[in-house]
């Protein structure tokens, strides 16, 4: 070799001086040359590698030493030799720290276990947080993605589903965005999937064409859909997931070109997505989203999502600032249905994480309280143990030790503490995670990452930085205050049982009131979080759940595309389903409360001519068989409920909620008069009202809604919106008997019809509140490590400060003080520290709480009488834990304490 790689010269070029580039590159050839030597081949990729790692070497001392020192020179043999004196100096206190521990195993013990608390709940956090919020969406510049939406301020919606008609719109006029693409998730979620082998349920999604193009997806076997493929009659193709693929045709290579029947229709397989897509309803099938003529012209009913992605050379706002434009022309064009509505962006994952985003920051800022609690807490007592190490400082600093040796050796053994709590703190995160994994509700499903929630690189990583930080925050008050020769005095003072230590005292009393702060933050949070729940479970829900089982059903439009076969199936499904035992009432709705959905449609009132300007009037559209109202116990208010009478043959019907009654007639009574849901002419009349049930959520009003009678078609909202239906039957069976009742029924009468899920109705209603249950289990259960950590602090000081002034209480009680003087004179000085705590609590409460507003339903950030019950109960944790130093204190024998 004569002369380096050019690689290697670019390398020394960025830091060597240009001067002494040659004379080293000299060197590095030589010794290059001395490696191959006698070697032969073999030696070549050895030699090869010691010459980069040798250059490397030079390069990097050359950058430190310019960084650090700005001299274009490597490092001087002396300061090489000091460099490896202070790791030398390191390890020599690493290893004083480990031995300094197992001669106090009990203070080793109780340290390592609080930190390891403390880290492993903040690594358990952060795993979790990071994989949804921070970890990379499986898709190429996936920052170029966003999601649309149709905000609709009146409603209370600002990123709500979006009209077919609008969307076609914005796709055709839009010159911002590379592709844009609509979906929509079927009614039921599933597709029967029928053929060979046994009837399945799997997810799908229906697409338009541009989907995959949005997100940076090519099908890993196969073809992507075609332009012409969402027209109505083309639509019958396929991809599938890997999963399905593997799954259920066994990875078949062959299986681009073959049928399967999705819903009793026959799709071509055009491919199979690759592995790692991923979308929040894991779809086992994709198919084009191919809508008639008639749904494609609709604006007043709202059902499709949208993603976009963004053109090259265009920013978010200026994409945003043009969908406005396209909807402020749109409402112009279409005041009827379009007034006041408008297009809204989103980065795709706020669009899949939602107000999830804000409850998981909580979270992570109460696993940090409960971490700094772990740090004052430890801090205590390495002040405690300080005082007893003074001899061993004082020498130290006899011989010559400066200051910032001491305290260096100190933060080293906080250092060992920390890392040996953080390593324990591994294993508490892993099993927390576990934890989390198995009680996280239904909802999180869909949640971005959440598959890999668990201890990654990123994790451990984090552990190791909390492991660092809190030696740091803990190691760094006990360091200083040993290392100061006037504390250390007053520690060695009180050792000796003198009363002199204020400066020691109030070291002590700042970490307790920093606990007690901390803690009543987190104790009024979870107040909070405990209020509104109890609120939000007692809010009335407008019907009886007790002896109710629920399950989805879908019928394919292959074989039920007639309405009457629809009713002619409904009838013969409860025919069987009512004559079995303990069953007493069964019906079927679109729409089950508390399932959410959109099914909103412009209402027309007959005879009321809209205002110019007003926003528009809608309602959700609810098919229900004839026993609903009975078979759900929704009360009557007025009118009557649909009869057996209300059919295609008669006259067309409906019955409204009591909230579409108080919003659109207000004073009047609304039995008699004509409504059209969903299109002009569509006249129904109103013959009853009933009470409000939820539809989104316990925590959302109940909005106007109009219940039509199933047997009477209607197709406002597609003819496929009557064939997705929930069954419920109310029956004094458990639910086990209630779901053979069903699959029995639906066997005999299709027996190509499998059951979706079959649930109890309190299940529904306890998945619905799910997300803030585990909020609250969360921090309640955060907050209990709080005060459990906060009263043991709180304990621990105070018994050493009863062990340190047995002398000073032995002198008094000498002369004269009471059992109750001595009782008072502590409780009294844990009370004014209390009120400190308690104090700095509350402001910092009432400050940080309003970040959590958007969780707390029914109650305020600032409900004084929660402030004042976390307050009350935190003096009594702080108390029971004084009580037995106190009572203690008071057991003094004076003699005993004078002698010793």
């Amino acid at each position: 070799m004569t002369r380096l790689p050019r690689s290697l010269e670019r390398v020394l070029a960025w830091t060597v001086p240009r001067e002494q580039r040659e004379p080293i590159a000299g060197d590095l050839i030589e010794e290059h040359s001395l490696r191959l030597r006698g070697g032969g081949f073999a030696a070549r990729p050895r030699a090869y590698a010691g010459l980069w790692w040798s250059a490397l070497q030079l390069a990097g001392s050359f950058a430190w030493e310019r960084l650090r020192r700005d001299r274009p020179l490597p490092p001087i043999a002396g300061e090489s030799a000091r460099r490896s004196s202070l790791w030398d100096m390191l390890a020599h206190d690493a290893a004083f720290g480990v031995r300094m521990l197992r001669r106090q195993p009990a203070f080793a013990a109780i340290a390592i276990a609080v930190l390891a608390l403390g880290i492993g709940a903040n690594t358990a956090m952060f795993g979790f947080v990071n994989a949804v919020l921070w970890r990379p969406l499986p898709f190429p510049r996936a920052d170029r993605i966003v999601s649309l939406g149709e905000q609709r301020p009146h409603e209370n919606r600002w990123f709500g589903p979006i009209a077919p008609a609008d969307f076609f719109d914005w796709r055709r006029d839009s010159r911002s965005f590379s592709a844009m693409a609509a979906s929509m998730v079927p009614p039921s979620g599933a597709f029967n999937l029928t053929g060979a082998g046994e009837p399945e349920r799997v997810r799908a999604i229906q697409v338009t064409p541009a989907f995959l193009t949005v997100l940076g997806i090519v099908p890993a076997l196969g073809r992507d859909f075609r332009p012409d493929e969402e027209t109505d009659g083309r639509q019958r193709v396929a991809l599938l997931s890997d999963g399905l693929w593997r799954r259920r045709f066994g990875a078949d290579p062959a299986i681009v070109g073959r049928t399967v029947e999705f819903d009793s229709h026959t799709f071509e397989v055009i491919g199979v997505l690759p592995a790692r897509f991923w979308w929040p309803t894991r779809p086992d099938a994709v198919v084009p989203l191919a809508l008639t003529n008639h749904d494609r012209a609709l604006r007043g009913a709202h059902f499709l999502e949208a993603v976009a992605r963004v053109g090259d050379g265009v920013s978010i706002d200026q994409a945003r600032e043009e969908l406005r434009v396209l909807s402020a022309r749109l409402s112009q064009d279409y005041p009827a249905v379009n007034s006041g509505h408008a297009a809204n962006l989103r980065p795709l994952r706020d669009a899949f994480v939602g107000d999830v985003r804000q409850a998981l920051l909580v979270l992570l800022g109460a696993v940090a309280f409960v971490l700094l609690i772990a740090c004052a807490n430890v801090a205590t007592l390495q002040l405690a143990r300080a005082a007893g190490r003074h001899k061993e400082l004082s020498i130290r600093r006899a011989v010559g030790a400066s200051r910032l040796r001491v305290v260096q050796q100190l933060m080293t053994e906080s250092l060992v503490i920390a890392l040996v709590g953080g390593a324990a703190g591994l294993l508490v995160a892993a099993g927390a995670l576990a934890l989390m994994r198995g009680v996280l509700p239904t909802q999180f499903a869909g949640l971005p990452g959440i598959s890999a929630v668990g201890l990654d690189g990123r994790a451990v990583a984090a552990a190791f930085g909390f492991s660092t930080i809190t030696a740091l925050v803990f190691g760094i008050v006990p360091a200083l205050a040993s290392s100061d020769a006037g504390l250390a005095a007053t520690l060695t003072e009180e050792t000796r049982g003198s009363t002199a230590s204020a400066a020691a005292q109030r070291w002590r009393a700042a970490l307790v009131v920093t606990e007690l702060a901390l803690s009543l933050v987190l104790l009024s949070s979870a107040a909070l979080l405990l209020v509104s729940f109890q609120r939000l479970i007692n809010v009335p829900l407008g019907f009886q759940p007790a002896q109710l089982t629920t399950a989805d059903l879908r019928l394919p439009g292959a074989r039920y595309d007639e309405h009457a076969r629809t009713v002619a199936f409904v009838d013969a499904l409860f025919a069987r389903v009512r004559v079995a035992p303990g069953v007493q009432h069964a019906a079927a709705t679109t729409a089950l409360p508390l399932v959410g959905g959109d099914s909103r449609l412009d209402l027309v009132i007959e005879h009321r001519a809209p205002s110019p300007g007003a926003v528009p009037m809608r309602a959700d559209a609810r098919l229900v068989s004839t026993d609903y109202f009975a078979t759900l116990g929704i009360p009557l208010v007025r009118g009557r409920f649909f009869t057996e009478h209300d059919t295609e043959s008669s006259a067309k019907v409906a019955i409204l909620n009591a909230a579409a009654v108080r919003r659109y007639w207000p004073g009047e009574d609304p039995l008699g008069r004509r409504i059209s849901l969903g299109a002009d002419d569509d006249w129904r009349g109103v013959v009853g009202v009933v009470g409000d049930t939820h539809n989104e959520g316990l925590d959302v009003d109940a909005e106007p809604a109009a219940y039509l009678p199933q047997r009477q078609l209607f197709e406002n909202l597609g003819s496929a919106f009557e064939r997705t239906m929930t069954i419920v039957i109310r029956s004094s069976n458990d639910t086990a008997a209630n779901a053979s009742i069903i699959r029995s029924a639906l066997s005999s009468v299709d027996p190509q019809l499998p059951t979706g899920p079959v649930r109890k109705m309190e299940e529904v209603i306890g998945d619905s509140i799910a997300p803030r249950r585990l909020n609250l289990v969360v921090v309640v259960a955060l907050t209990f490590m709080a005060l459990v950590l906060t009263g043991a602090g709180l304990y621990g000081v105070m018994s050493y400060i009863v062990a340190q002034r047995t002398r000073e209480i032995g002198v008094r009680m000498a002369l004269g003080a009471s059992r109750r003087q001595v009782l008072g004179m502590m409780f009294g000085q844990a009370l004014r520290v209390m009120a400190a705590g308690i104090g700095i609590g509350v402001a910092g409460a009432l400050a940080l709480t309003r970040s959590m507003s958007s969780l707390l339903f029914g109650v305020n950030a600032g409900d004084p009488l929660i402030y004042v019950a976390v307050s009350v109960l935190l003096a009594a944790v702080g108390l029971a834990a004084v009580a037995v130093p106190a009572s203690r204190a008071t057991r003094i024998d004076p003699l005993a304490a004078l002698r010793n």
